[in-house]
C-alpha cells in the first residue's frame, strides 16, 4: 500500500515496483485500476481466486481489484458514506466511519470461510460481512450490482473503552481500534 499516494503497488519478482491501482489522487471511484481514486488505502488481503480486498481509510469503503474478469477492474462492496448504520442490511448500504483494516477468513475458518472482518474505527467496533457464507448481490454507491454480504456487528459496543474481556465479544468495548488487520 502506498498510502500517501492514495494506491496499491506490488513489488514484482525482478525487484521493479508496478502500480495495482490508484490515480495517485485522493478521491472516490471505480472501474478502471489505474484511473480509480483511492482515498488512504489502508489494508488489504486476498482471496484465492486473486482478487485483493482493500479497506479504504477515508473513502469509508471496502474496494476490491479483481483481475479475474475481461479485464482488470475495482469496485466498492462495502460502505456508502461516512456514517454509523447498515447492520443487517447489504454491506453496500452500510455506513463506517474510518475504515483501518480487513481480514478476509481463510476456508474452514469457524466465524465464517470467505466472510470478511472490518475495522470500523471511529465507530468503535468490528463489522462482519457475510459474503462467504451469506453472499447477496446488491448495488453498490457507484450503481453497480456486485456480490457483497450482510453486514453485522461482530465485536464491540460501539462505545469507546476497554471493558469486556472474559465476555461475549459483541458486549465488549474498544478504544478506537487502529489496528491494520482486523
Amino acid at each position: 500500500l502506498d498510502w500517501n499516494n492514495h494506491m496499491l503497488r506490488r513489488l514484482e519478482e525482478d525487484g521493479t515496483v508496478s502500480r495495482v491501482c490508484g490515480a495517485g489522487i485522493p478521491g472516490d471511484s471505480e472501474g478502471d485500476p489505474l484511473l480509480t481514486q483511492l482515498n488512504h488505502p489502508s489494508a488489504v488481503d486476498f482471496d484465492p481466486q486473486g482478487r485483493v480486498y482493500m479497506a479504504a481509510w477515508h473513502n469509508h469503503m471496502v474496494k476490491v481489484y479483481d483481475p479475474t474478469g475481461a479485464s482488470p477492474t475495482v469496485y466498492t462492496i462495502a460502505g456508502s458514506v461516512q456514517g454509523n448504520s447498515g447492520d443487517g442490511g447489504a454491506a453496500t448500504a452500510a455506513k463506517y466511519n474510518l475504515l483501518p483494516g480487513i481480514l478476509r477468513l481463510p476456508t474452514g475458518h469457524p466465524w465464517g470461510a470467505g466472510d470478511i472482518l472490518t475495522t470500523d474505527a471511529a465507530n468503535q467496533c468490528v463489522r462482519i460481512i457475510r459474503v462467504g457464507t451469506a453472499p447477496v448481490t446488491a448495488t453498490n454507491v457507484a450503481g453497480v450490482d456486485v456480490t457483497t454480504g450482510t453486514v453485522e456487528r461482530f465485536w464491540g459496543t460501539g462505545v469507546q473503552g476497554h471493558g469486556g474481556d472474559a465476555g461475549p465479544a459483541s458486549a465488549a468495548t474498544l478504544g478506537f481500534s487502529k489496528a491494520q488487520n482486523a
